[in-house]
């Protein structure tokens, strides 16, 4: 979640940008997550695990499958490029890549 949040918003990301809300329940732990920085709307992700960690961890996969879609369309991390333009050095240049 963080990297997809990171590359969709072209920014560092900030404990503003996400709000985990965990609370216990019979069996584990239930995580609310809402993204203020994506949108205004009052939409929650939420997640049930055995663990707080778990909670969220659902929570955060439940966010990244509903914006699967937008997923598709956000730029590239600078790792997957470099990995990409290792074995096509003609592209290098168009993102002004130096790999000597």
């Amino acid at each position: 979640l963080n990297e997809f949040l990171q590359r969709f918003l072209t920014r560092p990301v900030t404990k503003k940008d996400f709000v985990y809300t965990v609370i216990p329940c019979e069996g584990g732990f239930k995580s609310s997550l809402s993204l203020p920085c994506i949108t205004t709307e009052d939409r929650i992700f939420e997640g049930v695990g055995s663990t707080e960690r778990e909670a969220e961890a659902m929570a955060a996969a439940a966010a990244l499958k509903h914006y699967s879609e937008e997923l598709l369309y956000v730029p590239p991390t600078m790792a997957s490029l470099k990995r990409k333009h290792r074995y096509f050095p003609e592209e290098r240049a168009q993102y002004g890549l130096n790999m000597s």
